[in-house]
């Protein structure tokens, strides 16, 4: 398949508007787990999945998650994990006798109570077993030892018919010493069990039925057998097994997680291979398992940073204010307060850290960060320390001091963390056909838009391809409002439409930004899907002749009309195709046009808009395309 008609096309979109305005499951080749990204229920690319904010959040589920559990005067409930309630993730699969762990650092000496398990399996016959192992690596040891992924190794269990492996030195099959299959000399990461019944863990169904503490999660209490205490900084991990026999890819129990760097990631236990069929064992793995430990605290603990403000990117060299919301709370009531509060930040990727002293009383606390040249990187967190000397820190938190450089023209790679990559690259470049060689231009991916930042613009191309991190609809709309006709917006979006209204099909009506802006007057959503598969299929589509926009393209195309033209992005950018179609406002003009597979998850093969473009009332423009167009090939 080749992307020749790529360039041109942009070019066609480029010069009228410059003028005018001036796994469901996808198998891969190799053996590997199989991984979904989901929003609200549904498969899409990793660059919509929610970053994770902060390690740890008392009580975070908002639920008495302790019910009848009889708590002593000085005892502390809290609640362990790594987000916030579960919005956005990784649907992850792992096989018959395969072992996911998930570690944690207990915050001070506690009580586990309980332990919470997002599950998405929907087959009853499953199966699953839960323990508590302690680790022999410390924190530092997991963070740096070695990369993620790297192949660790495994205990030997001579004649346990699984490649005579096993996971954990208490396992009823184990037989012999830690393989280290590094050639490091490595240990292993795991001591003994914390909680098992002789190596054995507590059976359950993952299904995602609600729990009982009316939760997505399934929680299993721990005094079944008895509720285990451990000390503060000790490492605890909370194992899974898949309690099936291996079969090759066959069963899969699915679990939540997230992939997002610069964030610990953790540990899999492949029984029959990762990549081929002898690299069985431990896995070091980038991802996190959405699991949770109720815990009863009974030592003193750190101060809890509850929230602070989240700085996005901007244009201002100012100082930039962050606000936080520290507490400290101790179980037995006394020696609790917080001391001090701390802004640290780096503007060299944490090599060096300089602090800003916070002032405010608990729980309000307030401090600026000097403002910085346009160009610059910031990474900021924050630290508290109680009375006790007792100090935690926050995950930390990024945002791009921008420049205005050309000052014509904004590319906004919406939902994209990097403005550089595939297909960030690859929009905009040299252009054989019509000699084109530059395109003088910024580039912003920091965060949503803002008036401050659109102001200085003619020209505003914004790329949502896979959902947009941020609708920046009233700030585009105000952009547009300015009389003169000399401003010009073009957006592309394959999820952009879908992402925002729950991937359901949609009217608009006056008012909606969808209505007066874009032109759009009905959402066909994830047309290329016919309620069983083709997305991952091309999807046909056609340039319309005599328009402004798909003119030119259907000209270029037709010089050879054997071809066909198609929408292709599991092979151009490697994304599921969840292309949307659409009708439009009466008297609208229509550039591109689409053959569908399926309307609302039935088979249904109709040809609709998928490209359109308007003139506003004041003379501004707009094109809108429900496709990402380097998807384009032939």
């Amino acid at each position: 398949m080749f992307n020749k008609i790529l360039l041109p096309f942009l070019i066609f979109l480029l010069l009228p508007v410059m003028v005018n305005a001036q796994e469901v499951l996808e198998v891969k080749k190799e053996k590997e787990e199989r991984i979904y990204y989901l929003h609200n229920g549904k498969l899409v690319p990793k660059d919509v999945v929610q970053k994770y904010k902060k390690p740890h959040h008392k009580d975070n589920l908002n639920r008495n998650i302790f019910g009848d559990i009889l708590l002593s005067p000085d005892d502390l409930e809290d609640t362990l994990g790594y987000k916030d309630l579960w919005g956005t993730g990784v649907r992850f699969g792992f096989e018959g006798e395969d072992r996911m762990v998930m570690w944690f650092e207990a915050p001070a000496d506690m009580r586990i109570i309980s332990a919470g398990l997002m599950c998405t399996n929907n087959d009853d016959t499953s199966a699953a077993a839960l323990k508590l192992v302690e680790f022999a690596w410390t924190l530092d040891e997991i963070f740096n030892t070695v990369p993620f992924p790297t192949y660790l190794g495994y205990y030997e269990a001579t004649g346990n018919g699984f490649n005579d492996a096993t996971a954990y030195l208490d396992d009823p099959d184990w037989t012999g010493p830690w393989v280290d299959s590094t050639g490091l000399g490595l240990t292993s990461p795991f001591g003994n069990d914390i909680w098992s019944d002789g190596g054995v863990g507590f059976p359950f169904t993952p299904l995602p039925a609600p729990g009982p503490y009316d939760s997505p999660y399934i929680w299993i209490d721990f005094d079944v057998l008895f509720e285990p205490e451990v000390k503060r900084f000790d490492i605890i991990g909370v194992s899974t097994k898949n309690l099936r026999p291996i079969q090759g890819d066959e069963v899969f129990i699915r679990w939540y997680a997230t992939a997002e760097s610069g964030l610990p990631g953790t540990f899999k236990f492949y029984s029959n291979g990762r990549l081929t069929d002898i690299d069985f064992g431990w896995w070091a793995r980038e991802f996190i398992w959405d699991y949770l430990l109720a815990v009863v605290l009974t030592g003193d603990v750190p101060p809890d940073i509850n929230s602070f403000t989240e700085l996005t990117g901007t244009i201002s060299t100012a100082p930039r204010t962050v606000d936080a919301n520290i507490t400290d709370e101790n179980p037995a009531g006394g020696n609790a307060g917080v001391d001090v509060t701390k802004i640290l930040y780096s503007i060299d990727g944490g090599a060096n850290w300089l602090e800003v002293i916070m002032t405010g009383s608990e729980p309000d606390y307030t401090g600026d960060i000097p403002g910085q040249p346009g160009g610059t990187e910031v990474t900021y967190k924050i630290e508290a320390t109680d009375v006790g000397g007792n100090t935690s820190m926050s995950l930390p938190e990024v945002y791009f001091v921008s420049e205005v450089v050309n000052g014509i023209t904004l590319v906004v790679f919406n939902g994209y963390d990097n403005p550089e990559g595939l297909p960030q690259d690859f929009y905009f470049g040299e252009d054989v056909q019509s000699g084109l060689t530059t395109f003088p231009h910024d580039i912003w991916s920091y965060g949503p838009l803002t008036m401050e930042l659109v102001e200085n613009y003619d020209n505003i191309f914004e790329f949502a391809t896979t959902g947009p991190a941020d609708y920046n609809d009233d700030v585009i709309r105000a952009w547009l409002a300015a009389e003169g006709g000399t401003r010009n917006y073009f957006l592309a979006g394959m999820e952009w439409l879908g992402l925002k209204n729950g991937f359901t099909d949609t009217t608009y009506v006056p008012g909606d930004f969808e209505y007066d802006i874009l032109g759009v007057l009905h959402l066909y959503n994830d047309v290329s899907f016919d309620g069983t598969s083709g997305q991952e299929l091309p999807t046909l589509v056609f340039p319309q002749q005599g328009t402004m926009f798909g003119g030119p393209l259907f000209d270029a195309f037709n010089a050879n009309p054997t071809d066909s033209m198609q929408l292709n992005p599991n092979f151009e950018i490697t994304v599921i195709n969840w292309t949307d179609a659409f009708d439009v406002v009466s008297g609208q003009e229509v550039d591109m046009m689409l053959e569908t597979r399926g309307i609302l998850g039935m088979p249904d093969v109709q040809v609709l808009p998928c490209a359109t473009h308007m003139t506003l009332g004041n003379g501004n423009k707009t094109v809108f395309l429900a496709y990402d167009p380097y998807s384009l090939n032939s």
